[in-house]
This record gives C-alpha cells, sequence and structure tokens, in this order.
C-alpha cells in the first residue's frame, strides 16, 4: 500500500516575526527608549536588546528609526479629545480632564519633552513628526472648536492655531515643563481662561488700575513741565 506524502503548509514568508506579542514587546521599548534618550540617543540596537529580540526582528518591522518612532509614537501614545457634551465648557472640561490623565502616565510625562523637542527641530524626523502625529494632536482639539462653531459659540472666523495654543498650551506647561501642583478648582479655573480667550469675552477678570494719590498726580504734572 502506497504510503501518502504529508505536505506542511508553509507559512506565508516573514509571519512568525510579525507576531503580535512580539510587535507589542518592540513598541514598549522602543516608547522607553525614547522616553530615555530621545531621538538622538535611540539605537534600533537598544530597542531589540530592551525588547528582548534580535535586531532582525526590528529592521524587518521598519527600515530605520525614524520610520520606527513615527509608527510607534502614534499607535502608542493616546491624544486628548472629548465627546460632544452639548456644549463648549462641557467640552473642554472634558477635554482639559483627559489631558490631565494622559500626562501625568510616568512614560507619557517622560516621552513628552522629547517630541516637542522634536518638533522644533530642522530634521527630518522633525519634519516626520510634523507631518503626522502634530496634525493628529491639532485635530482631536480642532473637533472642539469646530463643534463650537456649530452650535453657534465660537466665530467661524476663528483663529484655529491659536485656539489649539490656548487649549493645549497651559497644561504642557504646568505638567510637563514646570511639573506644578494642580490644586482643587484648577481645572474649572483653567476652563474659564480657555473660554475667555477662545470667545473673548470669558470671566476672566482683568486687573484694576489703581487711582494715583494726590501726591504722585502732583509728581506726574510736574514731570510734564
Amino acid at each position: 500500500m502506497r504510503r501518502e506524502k504529508r505536505t506542511k503548509m508553509a507559512s506565508p514568508a516573514g509571519a512568525a516575526v510579525f507576531r503580535d506579542h512580539l510587535t507589542r514587546a518592540i513598541t514598549l521599548a522602543a516608547l522607553r527608549e525614547f522616553a530615555a534618550h530621545g531621538h538622538g540617543g535611540l539605537s534600533m540596537e537598544a530597542v531589540a536588546r530592551r525588547a528582548g529580540v534580535g535586531k532582525a526582528a526590528v529592521y524587518r518591522r521598519w527600515s530605520g528609526k525614524d520610520a520606527m518612532l513615527v509608527d510607534v509614537l502614534g499607535s502608542g501614545l493616546e491624544f486628548a479629545g472629548a465627546p460632544d457634551t452639548g456644549s463648549l465648557e462641557g467640552d473642554l472640561l472634558h477635554y482639559v480632564r483627559q489631558a490631565i490623565a494622559i500626562l501625568r502616565r510616568p512614560l507619557v510625562s517622560r516621552i513628552m519633552p522629547h517630541l516637542y523637542a522634536a518638533m522644533n527641530a530642522d530634521s527630518s524626523f522633525g519634519r516626520l513628526i510634523r507631518s503626522t502625529i502634530q496634525p493628529v494632536k491639532r485635530d482631536r482639539a480642532g473637533e472642539i472648536v469646530r463643534r463650537a462653531i456649530g452650535r453657534g459659540e465660537l466665530d467661524a472666523e476663528i483663529d484655529m492655531e491659536l485656539a489649539f495654543d490656548i487649549m493645549a498650551g497651559p497644561l504642557y506647561w504646568r505638567l510637563v515643563v514646570t511639573h506644578g501642583e494642580l490644586h482643587d478648582g484648577y481645572v474649572e479655573q483653567l476652563v474659564g481662561f480657555m473660554l475667555a480667550g477662545l470667545t473673548g469675552h470669558g470671566s476672566v477678570e482683568r486687573p484694576r488700575r489703581r487711582k494715583p494719590s494726590g501726591r504722585e498726580r502732583g509728581v506726574s504734572s510736574q514731570s510734564k513741565v
């Protein structure tokens, strides 16, 4: 009786090296290396060592560290946004609270200074970041502004770049640059300032000018002589 030959079904070329658990390990390793050393100090070899894989596993996924970092930063970072709460104030409250939660994560807080430094760099990596990751961040905030325009809460001619600066700048400065404390009521107070800046008629109190005393008025009048 003739024995039938059993043939193994061949796996697609490269399928083994793209196993999900290896990709997750490399992604996390790349994020941690970037957090520790930034773009300039990161190497594909160091990522492979941290992930516990061979260099070939990394290079089969990405051609170099720029492509790898854009991919892992884009997929590994979460960007603040907000569902439609029905009002600009409600959207901003959700946005700020989510942004605080994200920026307080230890790994994210170490990544952000390197990410913003890269955004400002005149380099191929900086240009990649500005053309891929930065627009995603701005679009999440832009959704809030566009909804407010649709509700009639904001002027349709609002400067979108300035609006994003107002929404993102204070939190980045407080949590990433100065590592300042967030006191009770900070979120509500910050949203009040944001509303004032975005609408142009918020609840921010302007400092009152002190009336000069009689002696000061006399000095002022003499100085004009």
